[in-house]
């Protein structure tokens, strides 16, 4: 798979999430929501440190 189009997935599922955490941040949905965006932030973060590296 190419490498933008996995960082284009990971930066839809981040602000996905994000927005769902925001928005349901009083229910237990909302800490769920929440949980997928911070393992999608990392994930987007740790993709972008790989590609500067491989570059």
């Amino acid at each position: 798979m190419d490498t933008s189009k996995l960082f284009n997935i990971m930066t839809g599922l981040t602000l996905t999430f994000g927005g769902l955490s925001a928005l349901f941040y009083r229910h237990f949905f909302g800490g769920f929501a929440f949980f997928i965006f911070f393992v999608a932030l990392v994930s987007e973060v740790f993709l972008l440190v790989g590609n500067l590296y491989e570059e």
